[in-house]
């Protein structure tokens, strides 16, 4: 989605001079990351989203003073529906039509290499700690 697109950069931010041996005159310097939020980027909506996931974790830990923490997953989704939404009707009041095939390859191409890692690790991870028995269970 365009709105968490974050575009980042090396930023070369000399500090200072100083004299090396030999009288040689070098320049000190850093390297900083720079971080320019897209003009989609809306904070509010990602603290929405932050607290929402907050509250999953926290019910998963078990956590007791505030339950149901399972709502996050609601308040997620309707987000998430609505940045969707906003994106699609961006693009169609930009270039007068929508592509749905061109939007889903996009976001096949960047959620697909993420779950196939995440599947591919437990995988790995499933049968290194779970016994024979209780992977029959699972498989």
């Amino acid at each position: 989605m365009l709105h968490c697109v974050r575009f980042v950069a090396l930023r070369y931010e000399p500090i200072g001079a100083r004299l090396s041996q030999g009288g040689i005159r070098t320049t000190v310097a850093r390297f900083a990351f720079v971080s320019a939020p897209s003009p989609d980027f809306r904070p509010d909506i990602e603290g929405l989203r932050a607290l929402a996931v907050a509250g999953v974790v926290a019910f998963h830990f078990g956590f007791t003073a505030l339950p149901g923490g399972f709502a996050g997953v609601d308040i997620f989704f309707v987000i998430s529906g609505y940045l969707i939404t906003r994106h699609l009707v961006s693009e169609i009041s930009l270039t007068g039509r929508l592509d749905l095939l061109r939007f889903y390859a996009r976001r096949a191409r960047r959620l697909l290499p993420v779950a196939l890692f995440v599947i591919a690790a437990t995988l790995a991870v499933g049968t290194l700690i779970l016994s024979p028995e209780e992977q029959a269970l699972y498989s």
